[in-house]
């Protein structure tokens, strides 16, 4: 903490907060974000449905007919 201390006094020469005063201000400062386990399972779920999108979007431009079934079991697999 006392080397960021520095650190930041070096940047900000004309500010006039003492080592004390710039401890508290970080620790009230959001320094620390949380993620919960479900904001990390969201997260993945979606990078799989972008993932199936762009695979089934590409299948079809190279075989529409193999696009149209790999979209049919996505599908399902979603409903179900």
């Amino acid at each position: 903490m006392k080397l960021e201390y520095e650190a930041w006094k070096e940047l900000n020469p004309n500010q006039d907060f003492s080592q004390k005063e710039y401890q508290q201000a970080i620790v009230n400062t959001r320094a620390f974000e949380y993620e919960s386990i479900s904001d990390s399972q969201k997260y993945k779920e979606m990078l799989f449905q972008m993932g199936a999108i762009v695979v089934i979007a590409g299948v079809t431009l190279i075989c529409p007919l193999a696009g149209m079934a790999l979209g049919a079991v996505y599908g399902a697999y979603e409903l179900s």
